[in-house]
């Protein structure tokens, strides 16, 4: 994120008041975000244990791979104000690589024994599929959160 060039007109922005903290406003997003990635991994993680018979693992590692996912999502969401569909998310590449290495080294973590230290198991492809969509519907609510915040304002 501190690679990437600052938004267009940031400089016209009015500067913040003195007794405004640096997270005065972002308040309601920050909350937003925490109760958007709860709720779809526990929710994925009930999905499994009432689904799946002896799921403990398997529920423990798909709710942590999908706060895993959200948070990389949100780590493109939260460079601009403006919503993402507006500018290429591959605007950033530095921030394009290390999401992708990030989500790499979490599937090696998955898919081989050291995941058994760490006590994690393989995700079956089915759940994946599941996953990915529950994290890119929390991420086109927090995206439609932020566009409705702009026009607000």
């Amino acid at each position: 994120l501190a690679l990437v060039d600052g938004e267009q007109g940031i400089m016209q922005r009015r500067p913040r008041a003195k007794h405004h903290g640096i997270f005065t406003g972002e308040w309601t997003m920050l909350i937003l975000a925490g109760v958007l990635n709860a709720v779809v991994a526990l929710g994925l993680f009930v999905f499994v244990r009432t689904t799946v018979p002896d799921s403990l693992p398997l529920a423990r590692t798909v709710a942590l791979t999908t706060t895993i996912v959200f948070q990389m999502l949100l780590s493109i969401s939260t460079r601009t104000r403006k919503p993402v569909f507006f500018e290429s998310p591959l605007k950033n590449r530095y921030l394009v690589g290390a999401i992708a290495c990030s989500l790499l080294l979490h599937i090696l973590l998955l898919s081989t024994p050291l995941g058994l230290l760490f006590q994690v198991v393989p995700i079956p492809l089915p759940l994946w599929g599941l996953l990915l969509g529950a994290c890119l519907a929390g991420f086109l609510i927090f995206e439609t959160a932020k566009w409705i915040q702009n026009k607000s304002k």
